[in-house]
C-alpha cells in the first residue's frame, strides 16, 4: 500500500501539468520590500531612538536553460534613510545628538535558481546571486548642549552641525529561497523568503557582513512574466 501511494505521489509530480516553464523561455521579474521601523531604547539619563525606511528593489531577465534551471541578469536598487538621536542627561547638564543619514546604490548582478514543482501551478525555487556597485552614502550630525537651568548658566549652551558624503565598492552574493504561483500561463507571483548573504564594503574583511535573516519583514514580494 505504502509502495503504491509513493509510486502515485512520485508519477504526480512528474505530470506534464508542472510545466509551466520550458526550455527557452525567457522571464522577467520584478520584486521589492519597503520597510518603516520606529524604535527606542535607553533610560532616562541616556536615551536612543531611530527612525529609518529601507526600500529594496530587484529587476531581472532570466534564459530557462531546461525546464528547472534558469540563469539570467538584473540590478538591484537600495535606498535607505532615516534618523538616530541620543539625549544623555547628567548632573545639571543636557547633551543631544541627531543624525539625518541617507545612502543609496545600484548593483547589477548576475543569478542562478533551480525551479522545483510542488503542485500544479506551485513552485519553490532556490537561487544564487552575485551583485556589486557603488553605494553613496551622506549624513549630517548635529549637536547640542546646555545646562538644566539654561537662565543661570547661558555660557554652557552650544550646537554645532557637521556632515559627510561617502562613496564605496560593495560586493555581495546571497542564496535566497522563493515560492511562486502561477495565475495564468505566462504571469506568476513570487514571495522571496529572506536569505543568506555574505556582503563586502571596500573590499575590506574587516567590513564584512554575514547576515541569515527569514525574517517576514524582509520578504519581498513581486511578479515574473514569460515572454
Amino acid at each position: 500500500m505504502q509502495k503504491n501511494l509513493l509510486s502515485l505521489v512520485f508519477l504526480f509530480l512528474a505530470l506534464p501539468l508542472f510545466s509551466q516553464v520550458n526550455t527557452g523561455d525567457i522571464i522577467l521579474s520584478l520584486d521589492g520590500n519597503y520597510m518603516k521601523t520606529n524604535t527606542g531604547g535607553g533610560v532616562t539619563t541616556n536615551m536612543t531612538g531611530s527612525r529609518a525606511h529601507n526600500l529594496d528593489i530587484s529587476l531581472s531577465a532570466g534564459y530557462f536553460f531546461t525546464e528547472r534551471v534558469v540563469a539570467g541578469i538584473g540590478i538591484d536598487y537600495k535606498l535607505d534613510k532615516g534618523v538616530r538621536s541620543n539625549l544623555v542627561n547628567f548632573n545639571n547638564f543636557i547633551q543631544a545628538e541627531e543624525m539625518d543619514y541617507k545612502s543609496h546604490a545600484w548593483l547589477p548582478n548576475a543569478y542562478v535558481g533551480l525551479y522545483f514543482p510542488i503542485v500544479n501551478k506551485l513552485y519553490v525555487t532556490a537561487n544564487f546571486k552575485v551583485s556589486y556597485g557603488k553605494i553613496n552614502a551622506s549624513y549630517t550630525t548635529t549637536y547640542t548642549g546646555g545646562g538644566k537651568y539654561l537662565l543661570l548658566s547661558p555660557t554652557t549652551n552650544y550646537m554645532y552641525v557637521s556632515s559627510a558624503d561617502l562613496k564605496a565598492d560593495y560586493f555581495s552574493n546571497m542564496i535566497y529561497p522563493e515560492v511562486l504561483y502561477f495565475v495564468g500561463t505566462k504571469t506568476s507571483i513570487s514571495l522571496g523568503l529572506g536569505g543568506i548573504q555574505y556582503a563586502l564594503t571596500d573590499w575590506d574583511t574587516h567590513n564584512a557582513e554575514v547576515a541569515v535573516n527569514f525574517n517576514p519583514v524582509h520578504w519581498k514580494l513581486g511578479v515574473k512574466m514569460k515572454l
